[in-house]
Parts: C-alpha cells; sequence; structure tokens
C-alpha cells in the first residue's frame, strides 16, 4: 500500500494527501511572504527614523529578496 493511500484510509477520506500538501504550500508561501514585507517595511522604518544607512536598507531588501525566491522555490517544487 502506497503511504497516499495510507493517508487517505487513515483520515477516512475526508481529507486527501493532495490536499494536504496544497494546503500546508500554501499556508507556507503566505508565511514566506509576509514575511518578506514585514523585513522590507522594517527596514524602511528604520531607514526612517536614522537607524539604518540607505545601503544597509537595500542590503536588508536584497537578502530578503533572495531568500524569498529561494523558499519559495523550495516550497513549490
Amino acid at each position: 500500500m502506497a503511504w497516499g493511500d495510507a493517508f487517505n484510509t487513515g483520515t477516512a477520506g475526508t481529507l486527501t494527501h493532495a490536499a494536504s500538501l496544497l494546503t500546508i504550500q500554501g499556508v507556507s508561501a503566505v508565511a514566506v511572504i509576509l514575511w518578506f514585507a514585514w523585513v522590507c517595511i522594517v527596514a524602511y522604518k528604520d531607514y526612517g527614523d536614522g537607524a539604518l544607512a540607505s545601503g544597509d536598507m537595500v542590503f536588508l531588501w536584497i537578502r530578503a529578496l533572495f531568500t524569498f525566491t529561494v523558499l519559495l522555490f523550495i516550497l513549490v517544487n
């Protein structure tokens, strides 16, 4: 018996393994998008308050963008 069939049998057909994977990917993708937006907003606010130089803010944005891209690539594939 394949693990997918065992999962479907264990949940009595109320939740399939494909639906579970899609849900986990969706929730994780939303969390990554919210994290990326939070990093960009906090960096901009710190720049506005004078706590960060412009180069530091841009570096944070690029680093967050790279992490964002890698995490979404891993989640989708």
